[in-house]
């Protein structure tokens, strides 16, 4: 209860977090779906990236680690769909900089061939 009290309190306070949530998550769902990426249909500070290849979703997140971008791996078995998903999970936290190389990490994804057939060139 008490850290959900503190938790209220910063957002009482901070108003601008949320909206640096938003903005977040904004920027990275737009970014990814201008790369060709197929995501869910509504943007939230968590942005599904749909794969429907388990090899490659699994390759798709080893890539992704090595280039410096976590990402949770959402198996076909647990997935709302018919698809695996790599989930970006945003923060108010994140700076522009982090969110550039998010950006810039699925960007070199895509350009390397394991999505090739779940994202357009």
């Amino acid at each position: 209860m008490a850290s959900a009290r503190a938790a209220l309190k910063v957002i009482r306070e901070h108003p601008e977090l949320r909206e640096r949530l938003h903005d977040n998550a904004r920027v990275t769902y737009g970014a990814l779906q201008q790369l060709g990426y197929e995501l869910g249909p509504v943007i939230t500070p968590i942005v599904g990236v749909h794969v429907r290849d388990t090899d490659q979703a699994l390759n798709a997140w080893r890539f992704l680690i090595d280039h410096g971008v976590y990402v949770n791996l959402v198996p076909l078995q647990a997935s709302p769909g018919p698809f695996c998903l790599l989930r970006v999970s945003l923060s108010a936290a994140h700076t522009p900089e982090q969110i550039d190389t998010i950006i810039e990490g699925f960007r070199a994804l895509r350009d390397s061939g394991p999505l090739r057939e779940s994202a357009n060139s």
